[in-house]
């Protein structure tokens, strides 16, 4: 979603192309959308994109503490 409205860039960084483009949406039995990312011959499961996704919902989060 945040590629699609523009709000976030990424660098030319092949791995992590590779990593995103092995991501994929899957619908469970009860609806849900659920994420999985396909292992290749390498055994890299998605690694920078699995980074990518918890920096950008971090980063979207209040701070849940103070910065002294």
């Amino acid at each position: 979603v945040l590629f699609e409205q523009k709000k976030i860039k990424i660098p030319n960084h092949p791995m992590l192309i590779n990593s995103l483009h092995k991501i994929q949406r899957k619908k469970t039995e009860s609806g849900l959308e659920k994420f999985e990312a396909l292992e290749d011959s390498t055994g890299e499961h998605g690694d920078f994109a699995w980074a990518l996704a918890m920096a950008c919902h971090n980063a979207r989060q209040k701070p849940s503490f103070k910065i002294i």
